[in-house]
């Protein structure tokens, strides 16, 4: 493979700054195309303007004293400039990979005859091989002998310094342990296990409260909620402020998950925090009438949310929303 070689000064050339960026670019993919096809330089006119447009080409021919631009007009195409003087001539390219293929021949032939290879680098950091001219040890092969199968104990020396039969099967000592100077160290401490915390006691009526808050949970969003010791907790925090009335409590999470804004975004936890505040944002039309209202007005609202209060809760609880109602009025 022979390659198309750009001096590492020639970003900031005259030329290459006269000619622009287009251009030089231009120029790159020339050279390469002529590295790969042994032209020497010479880019036809079809792969020029495949390349780049003619004022291109014009700007690389201009951008120097005449006859000394980075390519040079010639019959049928484009001649880039010194080629033979910055890259490798195809002959050179030629003779170069003749010699790599002889190289690699005699590697070839000397791995075959058993003659040890070198591997060295030359100056163009292209891996080459030589064969050594140092003289070949002729290796040696070793003799093994084969054991005697029934060895005599009177003339055998391995038997004869064995300090135990050759019947008896050998005795595996153990090791004893390194010694230690343990002399002033304190034994440690084992580390006393932590108490557990014992579980809270549950006042009266929390596996109802429990229950109810998951069924209005998952009527209002659609999934289970998640519960654990912190919920757990937050029942039991509910009861407290309700003074264990379990009818109150179901009635405070059911006006939670009636309310189209705290539906979607209440916990138990939420709920606990603060009963009365969802206690003044039930779905009661009453406390959303606006003001001004009539007392007519005011009135049917109240009706309208009594009849549609008995409808969708049981008795027990729409006798505790009403409750609720009137201790909010007060």
């Amino acid at each position: 493979m022979s390659t198309f070689e750009i001096d590492d000064q020639a970003c900031f050339h005259a030329k290459v700054v006269r000619a622009g960026n287009e251009a030089f670019g231009a120029w790159c993919r020339a050279g390469s195309w002529c590295a790969a096809h042994l032209t020497d330089g010479y880019v036809t006119r079809d792969i020029a303007v495949t390349i780049a447009e003619t004022h291109v080409w014009c700007r690389l021919r201009d951008c120097g004293l005449p006859g000394s631009g980075l390519v040079e007009e010639v019959e049928g195409g484009y001649q880039i400039h010194q080629w033979d003087h910055w890259q490798r001539t195809a002959s050179e390219v030629l003779h170069h990979r003749a010699e790599q293929a002889k190289r690699q021949k005699n590697r070839r032939a000397a791995l075959r005859a058993g003659v040890p290879v070198t591997q060295s680098v030359t100056r163009d950091k292209r891996s080459t091989y030589r064969v050594s001219t140092d003289q070949v040890t002729p290796t040696v092969p070793r003799e093994y002998s084969t054991p005697d199968p029934d060895p005599d104990p009177s003339t055998d020396p391995d038997l004869l310094s064995a300090s135990v039969p050759p019947s008896a099967p050998p005795t595996l000592v153990a090791a004893a342990p390194p010694a230690f100077d343990t002399a002033g160290e304190q034994p440690k401490k084992k580390r006393a296990p932590r108490p557990r915390k014992p579980n809270p006691e549950r006042p009266a009526g929390h596996p109802e409260v429990v229950d109810f808050y998951f069924v209005a949970f998952e009527r209002a969003r659609g999934v289970k909620p998640s519960f654990g010791g912190r919920e757990g907790s937050a029942v039991s925090r509910l009861l407290d402020a309700v003074k264990g009335d379990v009818a109150k409590a179901q009635a405070i999470v059911e006006a939670a998950y009636s309310d189209p804004w705290w539906s979607t975004r209440a916990t138990i936890l939420d709920i606990a925090k603060d009963p009365a505040k969802f206690l003044g944002r039930q779905p009661s039309l009453v406390q959303r009438s606006p003001a001004g209202h009539s007392a007519a007005v005011f009135a049917r609202e109240q009706r309208e949310y009594e009849e549609r209060l008995a409808k969708a809760l049981p008795d027990p609880l729409a006798d505790a929303m009403r409750e609720i109602d009137q201790e909010t009025h007060l």
